[in-house]
């Protein structure tokens, strides 16, 4: 448990950091360039993270499992790194030039009022350099180098906010070129150097043939990853459409707010457990006994580090739309609480989630990720709902719990997975708890209110309980352990180690 914290506050202060960053670089923009200047830049930020999604092929999720499952095979670890950097790298120099050709020809047809060719080549330099920073990040987090991993992505962050602010003044373009591209090209830098500094003598090249199949395998299973992300994608755009058409442009806005809001907070958690969660559970991954304790315990741990600022979020709705947004977003309340509510299965079924990657399960992966998007498209479509969108909430709700019973049938059918009686009693608590909470801060009165902040209190009181006393039954198994704790290292994709 003390690796798994180590790496939750590593990551997380990286992940804060890079989003209060970019928080920054989007106000530079709004101030030196105008509200055109944030529209432009949020149109070319999602072709770049669809373009990112198809030309990385999923290997910046698929090459955390490969690696982390060879990194103790002298042989197969060579082999497996070759395969994820060098494919990322031809993957990288196709982004490129396909968006740069697409870039191209959209000014031609467009008879000049396209994009400026600053802006093409950066679009295209962006997409390639988050292909291969993805891919090196897979690397080093596969090989267990968190603090690293989370080193590059803050100080990439920090040159890119940085550039952005000197080229202000500039000219707009360039302006938008700094903003949108030195951040991924800075990180993409930093990773670079991570990866390729050695101090072995040079390793012996391993051939296109040796590496090919494993490239294959992770473009197999990160295929099946880019596949559910593109269907999410497709899905929200779908909803978002829907959203606009019935209730109009306003209640658009608010649902991306809410959407916006859970999805970052989530992932916060989510990504900072992540990050040392799946390589472990993919080095266990053909011991099922130990995978399956490891994926339940993860499960626990998860709920009780983010289950309390969930409740948290649910009664201060109001203030936190109020404070990143603007009291005309106060309308997307109950949507936003509704969603949070969700949120306690989808953390659930984050963790079943990587059970299925660990094992390298690609149609039980996408099952679950078209069975969760289906069940919510229908029931956006079907739930009655008003202009504070709470059919489209409870239809994430619904979706969740639908997605988190088909991964529990999928992983039983995998591994025999089962989850303990703790894992269902936490999480059975911690969403009566989230209803409990939602309820009584939806009345609105003081009293209602209230009620809802002490029902958070006692549950944040509870988890920090639940977690001390797991701490406490680790430090003691640990002592009864056979000699002493060693140091945990920090293992370097080119065999070296270094105390982290």
């Amino acid at each position: 448990m003390k690796r798994i914290l180590r790496a939750v506050v590593l990551v997380g202060l990286s992940s804060v950091a890079v989003v209060l960053l970019g928080a920054v670089r989007h106000k530079l923009i709004a101030v030196g360039v105008g509200a055109d200047g944030i529209g432009t830049l949020g149109i070319l930020t999602s072709i770049v993270n669809l373009g990112v999604v198809v030309f990385s092929l999923g290997l910046n999720t698929s090459g955390i499992q490969a690696v982390a499952a060879a990194v103790d095979d002298p042989s197969l670890f060579p082999r497996v790194r070759a395969a994820l950097l060098r494919g990322s790298g031809w993957l990288g120099v196709a982004g490129i030039a396909t968006v740069i050709a697409g870039g191209l020809l959209w000014a031609l047809v467009s008879g000049g009022r396209g994009p400026s060719l600053l802006i093409i080549f950066a679009l295209g330099l962006t997409v390639g350099a988050m292909v291969v920073s993805g891919a090196q990040l897979a690397l080093l987090n596969g090989v267990g180098r968190i603090r690293t991993l989370a080193i590059s992505n803050s100080l990439g962050a920090a040159i890119g906010t940085g550039a952005t602010a000197l080229c202000l003044g500039v000219s707009d373009d360039i302006a938008l070129v700094a903003a949108l591209a030195a951040a991924p090209v800075a990180t993409a830098a930093c990773t670079s150097w991570f990866v390729y500094r050695s101090r072995e003598p040079r390793r012996a090249r391993v051939g296109f043939r040796a590496w090919r199949p494993e490239f294959r395998g992770m473009a197999t299973l990160g295929g099946m990853v880019m596949a559910g992300l593109l269907v999410t994608n497709g899905v929200q755009l779908v909803v978002r459409l829907w959203i606009e058409s019935r209730y109009g442009l306003a209640a658009a806005g608010h649902f991306q707010a809410s959407w916006t809001i859970t999805t970052l907070y989530v992932g916060f958690v989510l990504t900072a457990l992540a990050a040392e969660y799946f390589p472990r559970i993919s080095g266990e991954a053909t011991h099922t006994g130990s995978l399956n304790r490891s994926v339940d315990m993860q499960i626990r741990i998860a709920l009780l580090l983010a289950g309390p600022v969930l409740l948290i979020m649910i009664v201060l709705a109001p203030v936190v739309l109020n404070v990143l947004y603007s009291p005309e977003f106060l309308s997307a309340v109950p949507l936003l609480r509704w969603q949070l509510v969700g949120d306690v299965m989808k953390i659930v079924g984050w963790a079943i989630a990587f059970l299925l990657l660990a094992r390298k399960a690609r149609l039980s992966f996408l099952i679950g990720e078209l069975c969760f998007n289906a069940v919510y498209l229908l029931g956006v479509f079907a739930l009655p709902s008003t202009s504070a969108l709470e059919g489209v909430g409870i239809a994430y709700l619904l979706a969740y719990t639908v997605y988190v019973g088909v991964l529990v049938l999928l992983a039983f059918k995998e591994s025999r997975f089962r989850m303990s009686a703790g894992s269902w009693l936490i999480m059975g608590g911690l969403f009566a708890a989230a209803f409990g909470v939602r309820a009584a801060a939806e009345e609105g009165s003081p009293l209602g209110i209230t009620t809802a902040a002490a029902l958070a209190a006692a549950v944040t009181l509870a988890a920090l309980l639940l977690l001390l006393q797991a701490r406490r039954r680790e430090k003691r198994e640990a002592e009864a352990d056979a000699g002493p704790e060693g140091a945990v290292e920090d293992v370097r994709p080119d065999g070296t180690e270094g105390a982290s």
